[in-house]
């Protein structure tokens, strides 16, 4: 005799959530919706962060620019990020690492644009 617990865990009997009455179809449109949100957001992200600072031609032109070693790198970072503490930890340490490289090649830059020219 079947217990009442196990009638319930059955896959026969849960009703299904969502458009499709296979599981897996419903997951799978579930992903492809998230996935498009993250996208979309993702973009509008990065052209208000770059509209601050840009003109808009230039920051509409740097997003087209993007490698596909650009998105492979992005896409590896941020499952490494979201994966582990350690992988978050790498990846923050290795984002702070850039950002100071690049505002010391700033610094380096306007300094000798400061130098007199012999």
């Amino acid at each position: 005799m079947a217990s009442s617990d196990d009638q319930r865990d059955a896959p026969d009997t849960v009703p299904a959530l969502g458009p499709s009455p296979n599981p897996d179809t419903n997951l799978l449109i579930a992903e492809i919706v998230l996935g498009a949100v993250t996208f979309v957001s993702r973009e509008a992200a990065a052209r208000a962060l770059l509209g601050q600072q840009y003109s808009r031609a230039f920051a509409k032109k740097a997003m087209k620019s993007r490698s596909t070693a650009h998105r492979v790198t992005r896409f590896a970072a941020t499952r490494l990020a979201a994966r582990s503490l350690p992988g978050l930890a790498l990846v923050g340490t290795g984002l702070v690492a850039k950002t100071l490289f690049d505002r010391s090649q700033l610094k380096r830059k306007a300094k000798q644009q400061r130098a007199p020219r012999d």
